[in-house]
Formats: structure tokens, C-alpha cells, sequence
């Protein structure tokens, strides 16, 4: 659990730019000179087409099949990093997003959270990563 908080920001950009990728797949177009056709949905062209043609609508679909498949992933780890989080108490919650995703030192975390020292912070940060551990389990058993 402690390498999916450490790459969450990482997994918030790469979607960020994966989402903008797919928009631009989806808005360019198959350069074809004096042909008409549709692509069925199992990315079959209807009518002759020359071969080069062919591969370039396979390709796209390929990658834009794939871009989707690797958004719909970061999204699941996000969506499983936010639930987690909200099962939180708010304190343990607020130390995780600041160690974790505001990049603040164990020492900045005590203090803005009003503990000893960063010490405490850490057995804070730590009990909460168990805590989510636990849930983690429980519901991957399922």
C-alpha cells in the first residue's frame, strides 16, 4: 500500500495525459483519398480498401483500445486510494495526503497536525497504512 500513496500524483498525471492522448486519437482521422466507407465494430471495413488504409484504422483502433484499457486501470487505483482514505479518521487521513501526496516531511505533518514530533507523525502515517492494510484484505478476500 505504501508504493500505490507514493505513485498516486504519479497515477493522477499519467491519466491526465493518457485522457488527452485518447481525445486526440479520437479526434484525428484516417487520411483516405477518394474513399467512402464505415468500420463495423469489430473493426471490419466495409468495401475494398487498399491494404496500407487498413492498417493504419487497425492501428489506431489498437491504440486507442489500449490507451482506454490503461485509463480504465489508473482510474481503478485512484478510485481504490480515495475510498481507502475516506475510511480514514480525518487526522490520519489529512497525514497520509500530506507525507504522501504534498511531499511535506514527517516533522512539517507533526506540526501542522499538532503532534510532539515527527516521531509521532510516523507512528501516525504507519497505523494509518495498517489500517487501510486491513481493509485492503477484507475486501480482497471477497
Amino acid at each position: 500500500m505504501r508504493e500505490e500513496l507514493k505513485k498516486y500524483n504519479e497515477y493522477k498525471f499519467e491519466l491526465k495525459i493518457l485522457k488527452r492522448k485518447l481525445r486526440q486519437e479520437n479526434e484525428e482521422e484516417v487520411k483516405i483519398s477518394g474513399s467512402n466507407f464505415e468500420v463495423n465494430g469489430d473493426i471490419r471495413p466495409q468495401g475494398y480498401m487498399s491494404n496500407n488504409i487498413e492498417k493504419q484504422i487497425i492501428n489506431k483502433a489498437d491504440k486507442v483500445k489500449e490507451l482506454e484499457e490503461r485509463i480504465i486501470d489508473l482510474e481503478e487505483r485512484i478510485n481504490i486510494i480515495d475510498t481507502a482514505l475516506n475510511t480514514l479518521k480525518n487526522n490520519d487521513r489529512l497525514a497520509i495526503e500530506m507525507y504522501f501526496f504534498k511531499g511535506l516531511s514527517q516533522e512539517a505533518v507533526a506540526s501542522t497536525l499538532g503532534l510532539v514530533d515527527g516521531k509521532k507523525a510516523q507512528q501516525k502515517i504507519s497505523n494509518a497504512i495498517i489500517q487501510i492494510d486491513k481493509i485492503f484484505k477484507k475486501y480482497a478476500t471477497r
